[in-house]
């Protein structure tokens, strides 16, 4: 039998029900649009990469074999490898062992600032 007092237990409940509903709708539009922001900074990173006018990725590549580490790059033995890779501004030396060349490693720490931006939110892609 409905009562004055079941039926506003009932009501309480749906609108507390339509209230999570929202703010769920609420998150994942939010969450849509941290997504489509990341693309669109992951897509800008892909473009820079492949429409260098130079196209010095070609240029680290030698005659004599693909994957060769220069003088300048090799690290003395009571140094830190990866402080000397980086710091010798060598890119063929950084595309052999990173893939990146000095510009487009320096542009990782931006896009994956974003990752971070989401797991922080306990989110995750």
């Amino acid at each position: 039998m409905l009562t004055l007092q079941t039926w506003r237990e009932h009501a309480a409940r749906k609108r507390a029900l339509e209230r999570k509903h929202q703010q769920r709708e609420a998150m994942e539009e939010e969450f849509q649009l941290v997504q489509q922001e990341f693309r669109k900074l992951l897509l800008f990173l892909l473009h820079l990469t492949l429409n260098n006018d130079k196209k010095q990725w070609k240029l680290h590549r030698t005659a004599e074999g693909d994957m060769q580490i220069p003088r300048v790059a090799l690290v003395d033995p009571m140094a830190l490898a990866w402080t000397k890779l980086f710091e010798s501004k060598n890119d063929q030396a950084l595309v052999t062992i990173t893939g990146f060349d000095h510009a487009s490693f320096q542009s990782l720490p931006f896009f994956f600032a974003m990752l971070q931006q989401l797991h922080h939110m306990g989110w995750s892609l």
